[in-house]
């Protein structure tokens, strides 16, 4: 099976003022997993590039608690970006699943794992020769939530500091973004390569992070505290001022669920049934 996530592109605010980076706790939760998927922080950083021409950008995260495979988390660093018109997005999750190979489109399950995914721009279509990828990297083109591409490839969530990264490689004449996270170990996971075409990466606007849970029988473990630190570009961070907002769903809305505490230049946020 391959997992139908919808309305990843859709984002809603309201303005809370912290610094450098954000600081969640997570109390075990059971709540409906009716409206699935679910972002339970979005988090807009304030920064804002116009068509800036980049190498590298990193976003640090991070992760204490029991991230096995079943628990349908996705932790996003990079929850949206823009990069030559084409939105990205890109992070890790619990469970990850995709094709063989761009050719070979049988459903390959993994556990843990790196996703990086690029949506087309409206009316146009994405073919497989926009993706490619690493030993392990599985694949996808679909247009069930929007026309997208993705790569994913598999590695162990453990606690401790994740490094998500995208960089830009020119490969015979075409430029591509790599994904690719640095785990706890200090090991550089290969996630998948995407062409942003012809010309230069530059970025476009604001970079956005999330937390969501996204299948059905999902569950947050007990305890789980994730921090999202501000995004850098080419070395340089965003020093700015994020928003962070609990977006509304389906006529549900859990921001009355989590309490905001402000302290020591971080934001904890912690979820109460």
């Amino acid at each position: 099976m391959v997992l139908r996530i919808k309305n990843r592109k859709s984002f809603v605010f309201f303005r809370i003022l912290v610094t450098s980076f954000v600081f969640f706790t997570f109390p075990a939760s059971s709540f409906s997993d009716e409206h699935i998927p679910q972002h339970l922080i979005d988090i807009w950083w304030a920064c804002r590039y116009e068509s800036k021409e980049f190498k590298r950008i990193n976003v640090v995260v991070d992760v204490n608690g029991n991230l096995e495979q079943g628990k349908y988390i996705y932790i996003a660093p990079l929850g949206k970006i823009q990069i030559n018109g084409f939105d990205f997005y890109g992070g890790i999750q619990t469970d990850i699943y995709g094709w063989k190979s761009k050719f070979e489109r049988s459903v390959r399950k993994y556990s843990n794992g790196g996703i990086f995914s690029k949506w087309s721009k409206e009316g146009q279509e994405i073919d497989d020769s926009s993706v490619s990828g690493f030993d392990g990297t599985i694949y996808e083109i679909a247009n069930y939530e929007g026309t997208f591409a993705s790569v994913r490839n598999q590695f162990r969530l453990v606690d401790g500091r994740y490094i998500y990264s995208i960089s830009s490689k020119h490969i015979d004449g075409e430029y591509w973004l790599e994904a690719s996270v640095i785990d706890p170990d200090k090991i550089d996971q290969k996630i998948g390569l995407i062409s942003v075409g012809k010309s230069k990466p530059q970025i476009s606007g604001n970079i956005a992070s999330f937390f969501e849970v996204y299948g059905k029988g999902f569950k947050i473990p007990n305890g789980l505290k994730i921090t999202y630190h501000q995004p850098s570009v080419d070395g340089t961070p965003c020093n700015s001022t994020p928003t962070t907002i609990s977006p509304k769903y389906s006529g549900y809305n859990y921001s009355h669920k989590i309490i905001k505490y402000y302290t020591n230049n971080k934001l904890e946020v912690i979820y109460n049934e």
